[in-house]
């Protein structure tokens, strides 16, 4: 028997609050949402949208708060796929729900052209069904902050839910007190969770920075330049939630692939692979770096093919790890130490966070499972992303009085533009506030509060099975710098990129010590005896795929390491003996000698008639015949490309940076189809969206 809806005949104080979550964040807004509603006297019912008609049916609600995120090629999270489906069906009635309110807040990143869109269908399709808004949507963008549109879009949500409802002014609701934790610091932080009784921010404190002391030189603490009269609205203080107990020896058997459990965007197993070759592709003057990777597998990983991306899941460095364990008192001199770890809370809201094994190896745990060089902000908790209270507990651990006023600074919501400039635009991480911070000296149990999981890097196929076999996987990155200066004291490269450029640089130098010996280094085992093993998955699919009939025309835009997926296609279609209809591809690189990459697989796929069309352009090269970047080639050549997109149905595939590249090239394609048809960019972007509706206007790009 179907379980009953409260729906309509809930009392006046209720309303429904669903959200439809890719990664996690649109759930962890919900749920915050969700623990203040009582606070304003308003009793949430809180739902994953994928339990539409389950646990709640949308025609029977009077008010619906929507938290939703935006996922793939602008398309729903996949638990709002049948909420979706029953939403958009044409047999509706006119006024299907012209009894319901909703309010929508919708989670997006501006660097990709869908920016927020499963959030704009949803809205316009209430609008359509004669819903009507409570208050104005929320368009939250991550490329500048979430905060910056979730907090003011919550603010407003209280008031007109209340007015609605019917329920008058704010409910203050007191917090029941803390107990004071074993590894919380004692004295000044009793008065401060005193004040903070109420969950609401300290009273703006005026902190005096004495200008006599020197400036520790190269430091935050140097740089910041905090006014001496500087007042402070501090978030207030966190209580721990977590009790972590030391060990000698392990405390009962630990999951060894704790790490490899619930990936993001995983489809299928995780597989152990061998890293069989990491080869250079660019030359030494290069502006960056660029590695091929080959993976070598027993057996064939899983159904592959062109235009799939794989997940690899790479660990921290190990002197991170050692710099980090040292700082929290997690000597590893005296041999491996081992720890258990359980939630406090007794109401179970916040519980162990699920990527920390609940026992196992400090090095485990921070070698494979925890983001060291994290930039500290949200982590589930909407105060720590508006507030930064990681900051705030931080200081609480400082001895240098100077440390602590700058930790506060930064969690402050007058230190915003600092932590924004000094911490966020650097990508100044965990590590790096511990080695700025001497004098912090936190507790484990905090930090792992604070630190989220290791994220599996994505990487888009670089090959084809008909070339090497189905045991063979091949990819594309640059290896990614973080210079030194003033948040961050020694110079960083990306984790996964920084780590396979080691492994590029060990492989080479058992090359060389080879070669030393006169020793042929494809003669000897001994290369094949030092394997690097590596954990991939395969990804979900986002539809970048070839036509199934390879004849068919297609566009390939692919500047950088954006041409990887695009070597995969063309390795495919090279197997074909039918090559009748073109493709194009418009490569972008800095230099012609420094950074083309693949170029003489290029040339080989012209000569074989597989590539129709390669457009290059050179941005490092100033020539008036030298087009600099895509979309120079592009409007160079707009006659036949708009003929081929709109005449002939070509299939448009762009893989890239999304920051600049995609909405640029977007921009040129309204610009050429514009011209070259004689419309309106209004009535281009019509032909463009109803190209992206067909899965005609494919992307694979990256921030």
């Amino acid at each position: 028997m179907q379980e009953k809806m409260p729906g309509l005949l809930s009392g006046g104080k209720r309303f429904l609050l669903i959200y439809a979550s890719q990664t996690g964040q649109a759930k962890a807004i919900a749920e915050e949402i969700a623990s203040l509603a009582p606070e304003h006297g308003l009793l949430p019912d809180l739902h994953c949208i994928s339990l539409t008609e389950k646990k709640f049916d949308i025609t029977q609600e009077r008010c619906v708060v929507i938290v939703t995120s935006t996922t793939g090629e602008g398309e729903p999270p996949d638990t709002a796929q049948k909420f979706w489906r029953r939403l958009k069906k044409t047999t509706h009635p006119d006024g299907y729900l012209r009894h319901l309110r909703y309010a929508l807040l919708a989670l997006g990143d501006s660097n990709y052209t869908s920016f927020c869109n499963c959030g704009k269908m949803i809205e316009k399709q209430l609008r359509v069904l004669g819903a009507e808004p409570l208050c104005p949507p929320g368009w939250a963008d991550d490329a500048v902050g979430l905060e910056i549109a979730v907090e003011p879009w919550i603010e407003n949500l209280w008031p007109a839910l209340q007015s609605f409802l019917g329920i008058e002014g704010r409910q203050e609701k007191e917090e029941p007190e803390r107990k004071q934790k074993k590894d919380e610091p004692e004295g000044k932080q009793e008065k401060d969770n005193e004040e903070n009784q109420k969950g609401e921010p300290d009273p703006e404190v005026q902190t005096l920075l004495s200008s006599s002391e020197e400036p520790l030189s190269g430091t935050l603490v140097a740089s910041l330049g905090i006014p001496e009269d500087a007042k402070m609205s501090l978030p207030p203080l966190p209580a721990p939630y977590l009790d972590v107990v030391m060990h000698d020896v392990q405390p009962g058997e630990a999951v060894e692939d704790f790490h490899l459990k619930n990936l993001p965007l995983q489809e299928g197993d995780v597989l152990e692979g061998d890293i069989e070759k990491v080869e250079v592709l660019t030359s030494p003057d290069a502006v960056k770096k660029t590695l091929h990777v080959v993976l070598r597998f027993k057996e064939a990983p899983w159904a592959w093919g062109p235009g799939d991306s794989l997940g690899l899941v790479c660990p921290n460095m190990h002197s991170e790890v050692e710099v980090v364990m040292r700082r929290l008192g997690l000597k590893l001199q005296d041999g491996e130490a081992f720890y258990s770890v359980e939630s406090l809370d007794e109401s179970g809201k916040k519980k162990v966070p699920p990527h920390i094994p609940p026992l196992g190896s400090w090095f485990y745990l921070f070698t494979w499972c925890l983001n060291i060089r994290a930039i500290l902000k949200k982590v589930n908790s909407l105060t720590d992303m508006f507030e930064n209270a990681h900051f705030r507990i931080l200081s609480e651990y400082s001895s240098d009085e100077r440390e602590r006023r700058c930790l506060q600074w930064l969690s402050s919501r007058e230190g915003g533009q600092d932590y924004s400039r000094r911490i966020v635009e650097p990508h100044c991480g965990f590590i790096d506030i511990l080695e700025s911070f001497p004098s912090c000296h936190p507790p484990p149990s905090r930090i792992l509060e604070m630190l989220p999981r290791i994220t599996p890097r994505p990487y888009s196929v670089a090959c084809s099975p008909c070339r090497h076999g189905p045991r063979c996987l091949e990819f594309v990155l640059s290896v990614v710098e973080f210079p030194a200066g003033e948040g961050r004291l020694v110079p960083r490269k990306g984790l996964c990129s920084g780590w396979l450029e080691n492994v590029s640089n060990s492989m080479d130098s058992l090359v060389d010590c080879l070669e030393d010996l006169h020793i042929p280094a494809s003669s000897t085992p001994l290369i094949s005896q030092s394997r690097v093993p590596v954990w991939v998955y395969k990804r979900k699919s986002s539809g970048f795929k070839l036509p199934e009939n390879l004849d068919s025309p297609i566009v390939m835009i692919g500047p950088g390491t954006g041409l990887a997926p695009f070597i995969g296609f063309l390795q495919h279609r090279d197997h074909e003996t039918v090559k009748k209809e073109p493709w194009w591809l418009f490569y972008g690189c800095r230099h012609p000698d420094k950074d083309f990459l693949f170029k003489e697989e290029l040339d080989h796929f012209l000569a074989s008639g597989s590539l129709g069309r390669l457009l290059v352009s050179f941005s490092r090269v100033s020539s008036p015949d030298s087009p600099n970047y895509v979309q120079d080639n592009m409007r160079l050549h707009s006659k036949e490309l708009v003929d081929l997109i709109t005449e002939q149905g070509a299939t448009v595939y762009i893989c890239g940076d999304a920051h600049n590249m995609a909405k640029d090239v977007q921009s040129c394609f309204l610009d050429i189809i514009a011209q070259e048809k004689g419309v309106s960019h209004a009535e281009a972007l019509k032909i463009l969206e109803n190209m992206r509706s067909q899965k005609k206007y494919l992307q694979d790009i990256w921030s």
